[in-house]
């Protein structure tokens, strides 16, 4: 029962935390910043080449050299698989990195990792079925909306000061 309640906490505050940050992210920048952000069409395409090809790759080698049992082995290519993550551009405002990079690439990882994972995880795990509308909902719910909701509350009233 104690544990129950505990994953509960978890998984909301981890949601809670997935939308804040992205509300907060949106509120941050302008879409022409992130647009801008992503001029550099080398470094974009590194970054999906790393996040499309070589996450999965790499995940897919590791599962072949640690032989996983299979819940693990699943576990392991869903994350191989799953582009980006939604906390990216939190850990790149720590990192003093570039955000409105962090927050364009996301955007773009989240959109390629709806039509790619209904591809690819079959490859991966045969047998599999990929829903390709629960994964698009889920990203568009908890990153795009949050972050696009920002976005607009930034230019309907400005700059909002990030402490």
């Amino acid at each position: 029962m104690l544990m129950d309640l505990l994953n509960k906490v978890a998984t909301t505050v981890l949601l809670g935390f997935v939308v804040s940050s992205m509300m907060t992210m949106g509120l941050g920048f302008t879409v022409r910043q992130i647009i801008d952000a992503l001029g550099d069409v080398r470094l974009v395409l590194l970054a999906l080449v790393a996040n499309f090809v070589a996450m999965p790759l790499g995940a897919l080698v590791l599962d072949k050299m640690l032989r996983l049992d299979e819940p693990l082995e699943v576990g392991l290519l869903l994350l191989g698989a799953a582009a980006g993550a939604p906390f990216l551009p939190k850990l790149t405002e720590l990192a003093k990195g570039n955000l409105p990079f962090a927050v364009g690439i996301m955007v773009l990882l989240a959109i390629g990792t709806v039509g790619y994972l209904p591809l690819v995880l079959p490859l991966l795990l045969p047998g599999i079925t990929v829903d390709s509308k629960k994964i698009a909902g889920w990203l568009f719910l908890l990153t795009l909306l949050p972050l696009a909701g920002g976005v607009a509350l930034r230019a309907s009233y400005g700059e909002w000061r990030r402490e």
